[in-house]
């Protein structure tokens, strides 16, 4: 952390020119993977400067071939612009794209996911996420669909959640909404109303929590493949239950 935050703010004397590739270009073994990017060296150390490109392939517990790339830039060794995560194996392609402004996600944050579950046959499983991010904070709107069930609601300009939160699950077998409404991070109420029948319960579903998990399980683990020259996001945002 030490080491980015230094490069964040010390060491912008030495900055070249934005999109500026580096003077050299180091191609090879990396990570367990390959990689391509270039680079300046200085006296205090080396720092990454343009077009980055990283590839790994591997195998499952269960020998099962997965394929993992990462194509971004980097200004001044800090992540910068538009960056892709790509995770695939046989029944599984995930797609992580997001921006980052000086190492810190910054616009668009986008999650997709095509899946095919062995459960009573094969079943297609679609996941969407979409997000807009200001300086590692979510803001505005939030959508995310996950096999039927929807995430639906709004960040604060500080990141917190605000106004009515929904998730929808009326597309599976449970046939239930579940409503929150929020205050700036604090939570007002919670209940479930059951659709068919017009029941309404204090049942909780605990929405801003799946989406929490969510993001700390399938989108952190991505944007960890390469973590040089940025904060990763783990889907933490400020609210009060």
């Amino acid at each position: 952390m030490f080491d980015f935050i230094e490069r964040l703010f010390g060491a912008h004397f030495m900055r070249p020119k934005l999109g500026h590739n580096g003077k050299n270009c180091y191609s090879g073994r990396y990570h367990g993977g390959k990689v391509t990017y270039y680079y300046d060296d200085f006296d205090n150390g080396r720092l990454y400067q343009g077009r980055y490109k990283y590839a790994q392939k591997s195998y499952t517990d269960s020998f099962e071939k997965t394929n993992t790339k990462v194509i971004g830039k980097y200004d001044n060794d800090l992540k910068s612009g538009h960056w892709k995560y790509e995770f695939k194996k046989k029944n599984e392609k995930t797609i992580l794209e997001m921006n980052y402004e000086k190492g810190i996600q910054n616009g668009k944050y986008v999650f997709k996911s095509k899946r095919k579950i062995h459960a009573f046959g094969i079943k297609k499983v679609n996941i969407i996420m979409t997000i807009s991010m200001l300086m590692g904070n979510p803001v505005g709107k939030i959508r995310w669909y996950n096999a039927g069930d929807e995430i639906t609601g709004n960040f604060d300009e500080n990141g917190k959640p605000h106004g009515l939160w929904v998730l929808d699950r009326t597309n599976s077998d449970r046939m239930v909404i579940g409503y929150e409404n929020w205050e700036h991070g604090v939570r007002i109420n919670y209940y479930t109303i059951n659709p068919s029948t017009g029941q309404k319960t204090q049942t909780d579903l605990m929405i801003t929590s799946i989406l929490k998990n969510f993001i700390k399980r399938e989108c952190t683990r991505l944007e960890k493949i390469e973590t040089r020259g940025s904060v990763v996001w783990e889907g933490n945002f400020c609210q009060e239950q």
